[in-house]
């Protein structure tokens, strides 16, 4: 298009032409930030549902511009546990809205659920909207999702969190709780499967308490060391699943540009 214009256009309008693009340019450049990151992870639970008990490596990356964001996800066996090592299980792709009103942010999108290293079609969709307080003390959140594809259920998830900072704000420590909470519909699609009789019941899901430190290598790169611990909250939910809690520990190294 720029060709166009420079084509008809004459010197002087030209450049102009030329003054405006850069711009636009230089608007769209600090619109747009991107960041790449990747975890490895002695364990991928996924809302108190243990998908992997070995490790895994999840990279993903995520675009940025103005206050859209577009990320991919994926989940990667390291070893024979879903009998395909060094393959993705599962690929999430995410579109969202970020925006603040007052001292509350809040985010809304959809997320596509894809499962490559799964025999059968079982991707499914969810639309979320989700909000935070992260100038509070505790900082509030609560996410609801929505599946509207495979589950037709909702899940809610409510945490609070404290962040602390050490040495010139390079490092921090991140203290995180969270609860969710699933109604019938989703329930009966996330664990009817395996249970010897329906899960049929709408209540608490599952409990994740964690801790994380995050160092800032430098203004654009950081490394975070975690450790979490999750369960099942209902008994119904946690005979379907074997669960008895599970930890996890990991290291994430994410770099943006």
């Amino acid at each position: 298009m720029l060709n166009l214009k420079h084509a008809l256009a004459g010197m002087g309008a030209a450049a102009a032409l030329m003054a405006t693009t850069g711009v636009a340019r230089a608007e769209l450049n600090e619109a747009v930030s991107f960041e790449a990151g990747v975890d490895y992870a002695s364990k991928y639970v996924w809302r108190g549902i243990e998908l992997n008990e070995d490790f895994v490596v999840q990279p993903s990356f995520t675009m940025n511009w103005g206050n859209f964001s577009a990320n991919i996800w994926a989940s990667v066996d390291t070893t024979d546990f879903n009998d395909r090592r060094w393959d993705a299980q599962e690929v999430d792709y995410t579109l969202s809205y970020n925006f603040s009103c007052g001292n509350i942010d809040y985010s809304t999108g959809i997320i596509y659920y894809d499962f490559p290293g799964t025999k059968g079609d079982s991707a499914t969709r969810e639309v979320f909207l989700g909000m935070s307080a992260g100038n509070c003390l505790l900082q509030p959140s609560l996410t609801v999702y929505y599946d509207f594809d495979e589950a037709n259920g909702f899940y809610v998830n409510a945490g609070v969190g404290h962040s602390m900072s050490f040495c010139n704000e390079r490092l921090s420590l991140d203290l995180a709780a969270n609860v969710g909470w699933g109604d019938e519909d989703y329930h009966d699609y996330y664990f009817d499967g395996n249970a010897n009789r329906p899960v049929r019941n709408s209540g608490p899901s599952d409990l994740k308490l964690g801790v994380s430190a995050t160092y800032a290598l430098n203004s654009a790169a950081s490394i975070t060391p975690y450790v979490a611990y999750t369960t099942l909250l209902d008994a119904d939910l946690r005979d379907t699943a074997s669960d008895e809690g599970v930890y996890i520990s990991g290291i994430n190294f994410s770099y943006s540009f």
